[in-house]
């Protein structure tokens, strides 16, 4: 007797709920495997290109998909037969796992991604298991292989070829789809494919018990409850909790009684908490044998400390990059931890009347240290909510509802730097290239922690592309600011192809406040107070003092670098505060 298990379609909605403890589509009647291991025969083949997951095979994908169902079981196992030649037919006992355009001579429907056939066979009426699961992957449908939330090429789902694998051979054990019987909760068996790309507490409590039935599971248990936190607005403030119990645990933390998106790791922080954020916080820990929630810990928020009257609080450059060329724009957040929304807009530029856009723009987020902290691709404001809200917020042009344009939100601390170039996944890497912003916006309130340098390293054209860079200036009274324009200096930091001779102006609006050519060696002992490196005396770099105005909504300013006698090369502008 043959079977196909449910159908596998493409993602309709994003949302993914919380999970629940309620019945589970478990299949725990006397069809499953009755021997183990179980040897699944892989005749998938090379990939055109390199996978966005560096992966070269889609036999590679879908061992990793294997050992991720091995990991989490103990009395069944897959094994595999690489690079298989075994005939592909049905009722062979051989389980052919392939690419197909059909399913067997039948179509596949059009939502379809994948299917899995068992087969099972009985004796007096008595089921001896399964002996055969073949599973077909369609063939009409396009796949890569990466981790995370689902990607998107405009508004095409880029297909996840091991997380479509991971869920087909959860079927190959058994399990059928949870949402198809009522159910709300995360899972990687759900019938769409969404966000959830490895196997989720729900899936492996239903594999375990199919065939780990004599396991004991521990419900959770809370070793260290969250403690009770003061601390001034604008301050970051985390909560933990410390639990045992039977892997994985499942974590939803609550304000006051009420779920909070997104916090469903073990540490639950706040990175520039306001009045609003006071109140109870607890948070429930579950996993495939129960739940537990901690005691509530109390936050009080107080009054900021007094910092300076006015910050920056922006800083953006437009500038047109070449296929594979970056640029590079660095900041330091004084006084502590404080959100940034960074942005670096290609394909949004259209809304402000701005032609030959970077078509697929990527962002990446180092620290001090050179490491990345944080990367973002594809916008999406259903699923990056953090950004949209600060986009908002700050009062950023918003950008298209999906779009190939990058946005991340994230607290820093101390000096970090956002490099921007053309998307290594975009479909034609080698021509992304044309006009990009690359934005950093203080996402928090208060002046104190605060953004003190601001800096864009790129290349100097002529013309229209000459290194343009705005900041604005938010609070009261002025902001007396450094501003430097280096090329020669940069030679030192081991820059090659530098701009030999920078100048700069400032401007408000169309008019020019001020400007500066070569550098005054009086300046030097102003560079070291705000740990700006050295320039060599007599150099052709750049740099001013200038006071400039701030305001409640923001006062804007630019600054605008070029090589004396239209030469062109690599040059940094540089804004600091003083005090």
């Amino acid at each position: 007797m043959s079977r196909p298990l449910p159908f596998l379609r493409l993602c309709l909605a994003f949302a993914v709920a919380a999970y629940a403890l309620t019945a589970r589509a478990y299949n725990l009647d006397t069809d499953r495997w009755k021997t183990t291991p179980v040897t699944m025969q892989l005749q998938l083949g090379t990939t055109p290109v390199s996978l966005i997951d560096g992966n070269t095979t889609w036999g590679a994908v879908a061992e990793d998909a294997l050992a991720t169902w091995n990991a989490v079981l103990t009395n069944f196992k897959f094994n595999v037969v690489r690079d298989s030649t075994a005939v592909q037919v049905r009722g062979n006992r051989i389980n052919n796992v392939f690419f197909s355009p059909t399913i067997y001579a039948d179509a596949f429907d059009s939502r379809t991604l994948a299917v899995t056939l068992i087969s099972t066979t009985s004796t007096n009426g008595v089921s001896n298991g399964y002996v055969e699961a073949d599973v077909l992957f369609n063939s009409a449908k396009s796949w890569n292989s990466y981790r995370g939330n689902l990607r998107f090429n405009g508004s095409t789902t880029i297909n996840d070829f091991r997380r479509v694998a991971i869920h087909e051979f959860g079927h190959a054990l058994g399990l059928d789809h949870p949402d198809d019987i009522g159910q709300s909760l995360t899972a990687v068996m759900n019938a769409t494919i969404c966000n959830t790309d490895t196997v989720a507490a729900d899936d492996i409590a239903g594999a375990r018990a199919i065939y780990d039935g004599g396991t004991t599971f521990t419900a959770p248990a809370i070793t260290t409850q969250p403690i009770r936190q003061t601390v001034a607005a604008g301050a970051s403030v985390s909560f933990s909790v410390t639990a045992a119990g039977t892997a994985p645990l499942a974590y939803q933390w609550r304000k006051d009684g009420t779920n909070i998106s997104g916090a469903t790791a073990s540490t639950y922080t706040i990175a520039s908490p306001a009045t609003g954020d006071a109140g109870s916080y607890t948070v429930t820990i579950t996993n495939s044998a129960g739940s537990i929630t901690s005691t509530a810990a109390t936050l009080t928020v107080t009054a900021a400390p007094t910092g300076p009257a006015s910050r920056l609080s922006n800083l953006s450059v437009l500038t047109t990059l070449a296929a594979r060329q970056s640029v590079t724009v660095g900041f330091t957040m004084s006084g502590g931890s404080k959100q940034i929304l960074a942005r670096a807009v290609g394909p949004g530029l259209a809304s402000l009347g701005v032609g030959g856009a970077l078509p697929d723009p990527e962002l990446t987020l180092y620290d001090s240290t050179s490491t990345e902290i944080a990367y973002r691709d594809d916008y999406r404001n259903t699923i990056d909510t953090a950004a949209t809200a600060a986009i908002t917020a700050v009062g950023a042009f918003p950008l298209p509802t999906v779009s190939l344009d990058a946005a991340l939100v994230r607290s820093i601390s101390g000096g970090s730097s956002a490099k921007v170039a053309g998307s290594s996944a975009a479909l034609s890497p080698s021509t992304n290239a044309g006009v990009v912003i690359v934005e950093v916006y203080d996402a928090g309130t208060g002046n104190s922690p605060r953004l003190t340098n601001l800096s864009a390293l790129n290349f100097v054209g002529t013309g229209g592309n000459i290194l343009t860079a705005g900041f604005t200036l938010r609070g009261t009274g002025t902001k007396r600011l450094l501003i430097r324009a280096v090329g020669p200096g940069l030679t030192a930091l081991g820059v090659g192809g530098v701009l030999l001779n920078p100048q700069l102006e400032v401007y408000a609006g169309q008019t020019k406040l001020t400007s500066n050519d070569d550098w005054s060696s009086t300046l030097a002992s102003t560079f070291a107070s705000v740990g700006a490196f050295g320039l060599t005396v007599g150099s052709r770099d750049a740099a001013l003092i200038v006071d400039l105005s701030a305001s409640d909504s923001g006062t804007g300013y630019s600054v605008q670098v070029s090589g004396v006698n239209n030469t062109t090369g690599n040059a940094i502008i540089e804004v600091y505060e003083l005090p």
